[in-house]
């Protein structure tokens, strides 16, 4: 992409962001850019150069302001400024002393062709935040990859998907989503949503208020019945718990349907009698046995 392009990339963004939030001041969503001393010590700290059309942007927007929400404009997540990418990026990175993450055999991975198949690497830097996912910079592909790709990061571990070749493909797509309107701001989220949820919503509603699909009577018959017969396995399955244990989740579905919160010294006493099951090494003894 050209650098003239890329320069105007911040303006559609902020033209698009006020479409999509109708009318709203856009640009109070976006920091200040970023100093050429931010900048360069966010390259220290990867320990590598980063793209010039990153660069470019940030010193024109150095991310959002943080916030106690999730508001975001990329997608509905935060674009994240260069200090909060460096905090993020140091969370994930210590997995990376974890055992459980660094055993294939525990921490699999599914990602897509030219994302490594690790939880995380030193040279993968966060760019958004949501409460689920984030889109990375990534700086060490495959073979079979581009340096400077973008890929959305599962903080679950799973799949890794990629979502552009570059950080000027992807920023142009969510503009382009944004000017196409397939992300609105929806005020009962307070954040950008996609046209598609809204329509599921609209259609969740339509159906609860004409008891029409989901809302029918016979979906309703039948999703009693399936609850009847998960209720009847629980019983059962709570037949071959301990004693101490089947009281315990009876005590806390009372509480569940009175509202009520779980009584301390209750807790306290079951706690305990758990802990001298689970010593006496019977805690997965059939009931004949612990009667024995």
């Amino acid at each position: 992409m050209s650098e003239r392009r890329m320069k105007s990339l911040p303006q559609r963004l902020i033209a698009a962001l006020e479409k999509a939030m109708h009318g709203h001041d856009a640009g109070a969503f976006l920091n200040p850019g970023a100093s050429e001393e931010k900048l360069a010590r966010l390259e220290r700290e990867m320990g590598a150069s980063l793209p010039p059309e990153f660069l470019d942007f940030y010193r024109q927007h150095d991310g959002q302001p943080e916030s106690e929400g999730w508001f975001g404009i990329i997608g509905g997540e935060r674009l994240l400024s260069v200090d909060e990418m460096l905090r993020w990026r140091d969370e994930f990175a210590e997995f990376l002393d974890n055992d459980f993450f660094n055993d294939d055999a525990k921490c699999e991975t599914r990602n897509d062709p030219g994302i490594r198949d690790v939880y995380w690497s030193a040279l993968w830097l966060p760019l958004t935040a949501s409460d689920r996912v984030c889109d990375v910079l990534d700086l060490d592909p495959t073979p079979q990859g581009r340096r400077g790709q973008i890929f959305e990061f599962g903080m679950q571990g799973g799949e890794n998907t990629l979502k552009a070749n570059s950080f000027s493909e992807w920023l142009e797509m969510y503009i382009t989503q944004l000017e196409n309107g397939e992300y609105v701001y929806a005020p009962e989220y307070q954040n950008l949503v996609s046209a598609e949820t809204l329509a599921a919503d609209a259609e969740y509603e339509r159906q609860r208020t004409t008891g029409t699909g989901i809302f029918s009577p016979e979906a309703i018959r039948k999703r009693e019945e399936a609850q009847a017969r998960m209720d009847e396995l629980a019983q059962q399955a709570m037949a071959l718990m301990p004693p101490v244990l089947r009281d315990l989740l009876q005590a806390q579905q009372d509480r569940l349907k009175e509202k009520r919160p779980l009584d301390q010294a209750e807790m306290e006493r079951w706690q305990q009698e758990l802990m001298n099951i689970v010593a006496a090494e019977d805690f997965f003894a059939e009931p004949e046995q612990q009667k024995a």
